[in-house]
């Protein structure tokens, strides 16, 4: 009798990976892309205020000091972790002298 080799097969599962196991380039799909719509607004006022403040030349505690807030909520509420109030938005808009209409668009 001649040897035959010996194969075998692996689960599929082997192949195919499950779904929930996504490649680092999915981020990168456009399906996957946010846009300003579906960003939630605490999103959209903190990324505002943040380019707000760097194009002022401002620091996060000087921001603080003329707002009158404590400079860990506003570096909190720039990266969007806090649900701020509309007293202290307008705090932080008035500090940078800007409407606060153009901090919420």
């Amino acid at each position: 009798i001649p040897h035959t080799p010996q194969f075998f097969t692996l689960p599929i599962a082997y192949y195919y990976p499950p779904t929930s196991v996504l490649s680092p380039l999915h981020l990168f799909s456009p399906y996957n892309r946010k846009t300003l719509a579906d960003l939630p607004l605490r999103s959209i006022f903190a990324r505002n205020l943040r380019d707000c403040r760097r194009r002022r030349g401002l620091s996060q505690e000087k921001l603080a000091e003329l707002s009158g807030l404590h400079r860990t909520y506003v570096g909190s509420v720039e990266r969007g972790e806090r649900n701020i109030s509309l007293d202290n938005m307008e705090r932080l808009a008035n500090a940078l002298d800007v409407d606060l209409s153009d901090l919420l668009s």
